[in-house]
């Protein structure tokens, strides 16, 4: 606008034409710089590397100042995706510590629960798949076994009665 006004005062034209190019040309570098910082940014962002997404995002803003409401919208997106995966991965080594707790303590019933919860994080991670497996097989056996020494110990005192109460509680 501001050349419009210089170009309608000096009818020569002197020196607006080449103003107007170079403006137009550093207009043109900024526009392809967004985009190519745009692009990066989603493709950090994408790859939870959350530093480098908040420094492109912070170059945005700076670099394309019509658009800052929108850069500092992302950011603060970036940085509550941040929090949300620092979060769940903490969730997630604490799982597997108490995971391997479970397993150590032969406490497959827990160690099944755990891994169903860690399952709801990574649903396809094929240790914890295997060690589900493994947890609720274990489950069995030692709940089978259960019922077997319970029933030997009402027949080994002669309480038949009781003993067959307690099969027939188990249908």
């Amino acid at each position: 606008e501001e050349l419009e006004k210089v170009r309608s005062l000096d009818n020569t034209y002197e020196g607006i034409k080449e103003r107007e190019d170079k403006i137009k040309l550093e207009q043109s570098s900024i526009h392809n710089e967004v985009l190519e910082l745009s692009n990066n940014l989603e493709k950090v962002f994408s790859n939870k590397k959350f530093e480098a997404a908040e420094s492109i995002c912070n170059k945005l803003i700076d670099l394309d100042s019509a658009n800052s409401k929108k850069w500092n919208l992302k950011l603060s997106d970036i940085r509550n995706d941040k929090k949300h995966f620092a979060e769940l991965q903490a969730r997630w080594n604490n799982l597997q510590s108490d995971i391997k707790t479970a397993q150590w303590d032969e406490n497959y019933l827990r160690m099944s629960e755990l891994c169903k919860e860690a399952l709801l994080i990574e649903q396809k991670n094929n240790e914890i798949l295997e060690l589900l497996a493994n947890a609720e097989n274990k489950a069995r056996e030692q709940t089978i076994k259960s019922i077997i020494y319970e029933a030997k110990a009402l027949i080994e005192i002669g309480d038949y009665d009781k003993c067959n109460d307690f099969f027939n509680s188990l249908k």
